[in-house]
């Protein structure tokens, strides 16, 4: 059996000439369209059929069969495929997406093909698309009206964010680094010196305990490969100092060095990377004053009411009285919108209970069900815990 992997080209090239390259292991050719190159082609020559993917069915459930993949030969692929972009890039731009491929098990004869159960696939890395709120959207707007400058810090914000897309960890870090250095490094340059001026920034220094917080306690970190370097280095001080160090590593490491870092070895910066990209994070919001000034909302409300994007949901409660006797009323609250969404839902709901914390005085709250009142559409549905209220 032979296996072929196809990767694509990110920004194809002019190509006059080409023909198949047999290395020590691998042969590998370039497919072109016209005189361009836009792919590069990886061949495994005969190879054990147990590389295949297995195809095993299932006794039960909604699941017909469970496809096992035991395909060794992709890391070898990828690698060989990174290393011929390293050499190629010293004299020109070229850059593979060895993320997408087009994987291809070919059959030597019958036999094989017989035991093969599937040929050929398609591996894709997604990016995940973000998810705004237009509320978001809008503040951004008026914040424009302001004095404030956020560019600088956030083109290093989305250079560690596509770099971190992308699994390139180190380079995430880097820029990170490069950020919080440019803010709060003070122009200083020894290890100790440049500690002890971040350190001098009480703003930093909470929000570093704050992220260290976040991700010993928060469950959106739960499992996080960060947790392990966040628990050694459970101080402002220790973190710091532990970034700094790394800076020196991976900004001036010595290619000598037995435990150099090496760029297609990311995966060792993984930790380093996620917690620097949420410190990153907060640092950037912290510049976002001038889209939370008072009044925004306000105005933001009035410009949704001037277009008519504003929503009116009905809600009908339940509440317990002392006497353990049960009432239902009725509340419209109004919120900018012109379609019922989940983040419509969850801002009627938390409006709600803002309300009913502030207004309902001697009886619990047992139930209540949202509707948009012009169409009927329900928003949420929602059961309190309701113990008969003490007497007064």
């Amino acid at each position: 059996m032979n296996i072929r992997y196809k990767f694509r080209f990110k920004r194809p090239f002019i190509l006059e000439d080409a023909w198949p390259v047999q290395t020590k292991d691998m042969l590998v050719e370039l497919e072109r369209n016209g005189l361009e190159a836009t792919h590069i082609v990886v061949t495994f020559h005969n190879q054990p059929v147990s590389l295949a993917p297995k195809l095993t069915p299932m006794d039960s459930g909604p699941i017909a069969s469970r496809l096992e993949m035991r395909d060794s030969m992709r890391t070898k692929a990828v690698q060989t495929i990174r290393r011929f972009q390293h050499f190629a890039s010293i004299h020109h731009a070229i850059e593979v997406n060895t993320d997408d491929v087009d994987v291809e098990f070919i059959p030597t004869d019958d036999a094989e093909r017989e035991m093969i159960a599937v040929s050929k696939f398609q591996a894709a890395a997604t990016k995940p698309k973000a998810r705004l709120t237009f509320s978001m959207v809008a503040q951004a707007l008026f914040a424009t009206e302001s004095e404030d400058d956020p560019s600088f810090v956030v083109s290093f914000l989305q250079m560690a964010r596509e770099a971190s897309l992308e699994r390139r960890y180190i380079d995430a870090f880097r820029f990170c680094f490069l950020l919080f250095e440019s803010l709060y490094g003070g122009g200083k340059f020894k290890t100790s010196q440049l500690v002890d001026e971040m350190l001098s920034h009480a703003d930093f220094e909470a929000m570093v305990t704050q992220t260290i917080d976040d991700f010993l306690i928060d469950p959106l970190h739960e499992g996080s490969k960060a947790k392990e370097l966040v628990a050694n280095h459970a101080t402002a001080k220790s973190m710091i100092e532990y970034l700094v160090d790394r800076r020196g590593f991976y900004f001036h490491g010595n290619i000598k060095r037995k435990d150099s870092w090496r760029p297609d070895e990311q995966q060792h910066a993984e930790d380093l990377s996620e917690f620097t990209m949420f410190l990153a994070m907060a640092v950037a919001d912290s510049m976002a004053a001038a889209m939370f000034v008072p009044g925004i909302g306000r105005r933001y409300f009035e410009n949704a009411k001037q277009f008519g994007a504003i929503m009116t949901a009905t809600i009908r409660y339940r509440t317990r009285d002392e006497h353990d006797r049960f009432h239902d009323d009725i509340i419209d609250i109004e919120a900018p919108a012109t379609v019922a969404t989940n983040d419509l839902a969850i801002r009627i709901h938390h409006q709600f209970l803002d309300w009913a914390q502030t207004e309902l005085h001697d009886v619990s709250l047992v139930s209540a069900i949202a509707k948009d009142k012009a169409t009927g559409v329900e928003l949420f549905r929602a059961q309190y815990l309701s113990p008969v209220p003490p007497r007064g």
